[in-house]
């Protein structure tokens, strides 16, 4: 394979995601099954649905935050 060819297909992949069958039936399931649930009224992210597909971390609360939140909280009356 020439570097031409190797950086054609990088190309392509990063366009159209993998090659792996498997990811892409994965991917096209937890489309179908989002559409469905949110038609059924849940609120979903095809992600939901796609377990061997990474998500980004969530950003770790800092104390202010934190304090800001617990301070917001007040008891019931």
């Amino acid at each position: 394979m020439t570097h031409a060819e190797a950086a054609a297909w990088a190309a392509y992949r990063l366009k159209n995601g993998s090659l792996n069958v498997g990811l892409r039936l994965e991917v096209a399931a937890g489309q179908i099954l989002s559409m469905i649930a949110n038609a059924m009224g849940s609120k979903t992210d095809p992600r939901d649905f796609m377990p061997h597909i990474p998500r980004p971390e969530p950003e770790p609360l800092s104390i202010e935050r934190v304090m800001a939140v617990l301070c917001a909280v007040t008891p019931a009356k």
